[in-house]
């Protein structure tokens, strides 16, 4: 269900969101800390090559999780216990212990209710705020794969 807009990446990604036939959003997941921007870009780099342009590209640490939108030279970092804390509380699983499985699966819940529900905002939003409303928007009606398995 992997689209050829991504041509022969080095590595799989673990989560894909498509939408008509596209591939809108690309999501690693890495169950460490201490995580930084040069980090996250490598891995982008790994998954995308020079196609990084063409999605949304998403790196979800322990400590943080990367946001890229497009063609952005830098991500939007956000507190990953601040997105996907309320997950795994209802799971009753703390961050500091989360395997990649788990963190995988309170992403998919994360980016499902995306795909249901955009968040919505008013005025004042932070670029950071406004990245997650841009981001939901696009992922409305979206359908999440685990594991995508390229064309």
């Amino acid at each position: 269900m992997w689209h050829d807009e991504l041509v022969e990446p080095r590595y799989r990604p673990d989560l894909a969101v498509v939408k008509d036939d596209r591939t809108i959003a690309v999501v690693e997941i890495k169950a460490r800390a201490h995580t930084t921007v040069a980090w996250a870009e490598q891995l982008r780099r790994a998954l995308l090559g020079d196609q990084s342009s063409q999605t949304y590209f998403i790196v979800a640490a322990r400590d943080r999780t990367y946001v890229w939108s497009g063609e952005a030279a830098e991500p939007n970092v956000f507190d990953t216990s601040a997105l996907l804390g309320p997950v795994l509380a209802r799971a009753r699983i703390a961050l500091g212990a989360a395997t990649e499985e788990t963190m995988a699966l309170a992403v998919s819940e994360w980016l499902l209710e995306f795909t249901l529900q955009p968040p919505r905002g008013g005025n004042g939003f932070t670029r950071e705020q406004a990245a997650l409303m841009d981001l939901g928007k696009q992922l409305r009606d979206g359908t999440i794969v685990r594991e995508p398995v390229y064309a």
